[in-house]
């Protein structure tokens, strides 16, 4: 099948962030920040032409589903 890539990948990011939450009760209090991340994603892309074709990514990261339009320069 020639339409169709499929692939994998990694991801080592860093993630910016700040939050804390305060409550009377201690099970409720909460907080994080910043850190390194690392993630992997599996993906594919279907062609319907010589040059636009549709892609959808499953992993965790950024979103666990990522999908839309691809175009081939």
């Amino acid at each position: 099948m020639p339409e169709l890539d499929v692939y994998g990948g990694a991801m080592l990011s860093y993630n910016i962030a700040k939050y804390s939450s305060d409550g009377d009760d201690a099970s409720y209090a909460n907080s994080y920040g910043s850190g390194v991340g690392f993630t992997g994603f599996i993906g594919g892309r279907w062609f319907f032409t010589d040059r636009i074709g549709a892609f959808a990514e499953l992993g965790y990261g950024v979103s666990v589903l990522n999908a839309g339009v691809t175009y081939k320069f």
